[in-house]
């Protein structure tokens, strides 16, 4: 496989945060670990010279404090980019233009991609199609050349999933939208599946963020002009992933909350994030919409 093959490199699920996640407490110093693998990222495009495409959720919340956008902006290479539920507003993406993914935006960093978009990388045809946070998926148009979707909702395969995952969200059920590659993101568990001529990466997460993610590799895909994805592996050995964080004891009285911990614990080991892990659990329980809007603004607001 020569450079040459290579017409973009996909990741998703960047999650860039001012402050570490508490798993990544033990760190010296979090921007520096941030750095490291944003500069592995800008030297591998410029390796290959082939864009950078992000799936979704760059920014861990939308309201990151403006020192985090500057290193982003020294340090990102300049990427194409959907907008996952963390970088809108109250998962509104109406309101995108009113968080730090936008700044990104706006200082050039980032190109927000809206529409349908059409790249020549080395002389092969790209088509993108574009489907943010809440976006309906629709069937490939089925340009010329390499039609890719670029998605930011659940896709699950066996071994990369929360409890219960919705059978449609199933890797399988996606290969009936026509695409020669389809690219994910949202699970923090990657995964690479294919089928005939057809090929579904989800990026899974960029950095690990959860103790659960202590064994988990992260890695990027880099996609041919064939449309096959080849992983190439982030590396992590100089990671400091503490288990000591804990959680103070104490009882349970209400069964519906001793059912949350249960449903809790096995969503985190599946590599679900927080804010799914609650979306799920109230859509399951039938909860009030107005308690659903004051939890999904209690975690952008608290997410930092």
């Amino acid at each position: 496989m020569s450079k040459e093959d290579i017409v973009l490199i996909v990741a998703s699920d960047i999650h860039l945060s001012h402050n570490p996640p508490a798993s990544r407490s033990q760190e010296p110093d979090w921007y520096a670990v941030t750095i490291r693998q944003l500069v592995w990222l800008r030297n591998l495009q410029q390796t290959h010279k082939a864009p950078v495409i992000i799936a979704g959720d760059l920014v861990h919340s939308f309201n990151q404090p403006a020192e985090l956008i500057n290193m982003a902006i020294q340090y990102l290479p300049k990427s194409i980019a959907i907008c996952g539920q963390h970088d809108q507003p109250y998962h509104d993406q109406q309101q995108i233009t009113k968080s730090a993914y936008w700044t990104l935006v706006s200082a050039g960093c980032v190109t927000h991609l809206d529409k349908i978009g059409n790249l020549e990388i080395k002389g092969v045809k790209i088509t993108l199609y574009p489907f943010s946070f809440g976006t309906e998926l629709l069937p490939c148009e089925k340009k010329s050349g390499l039609n890719v979707a670029v998605v930011h909702r659940y896709c699950w395969d066996a071994g990369s999933s929360y409890p219960f995952a919705p059978p449609e969200q199933n890797v399988a059920e996606q290969y009936k939208y026509g695409y020669d590659v389809m690219v994910f993101g949202d699970n923090h568990c990657g995964f690479v599946h294919r089928k005939d001529k057809q090929t579904i990466i989800n990026c899974g997460t960029f950095y690990r963020r959860s103790i659960s993610e202590r064994l988990y590799n992260p890695f990027v895909g880099l996609i041919t002009a064939s449309g096959q994805v080849i992983q190439e592996f982030v590396p992590v050995s100089d990671d400091i992933i503490s288990d000591k964080v804990t959680v103070k004891e104490q009882v349970l009285e209400d069964a519906s909350v001793s059912d949350f911990v249960t449903y809790l614990s096995a969503a985190t080991i599946n590599g679900m994030d927080i804010p799914n892990i609650f979306a799920e659990y109230m859509e399951r329980n039938k909860t009030e919409e107005t308690i659903k809007t004051e939890v999904n603004r209690l975690l952008n607001v608290t997410s930092i």
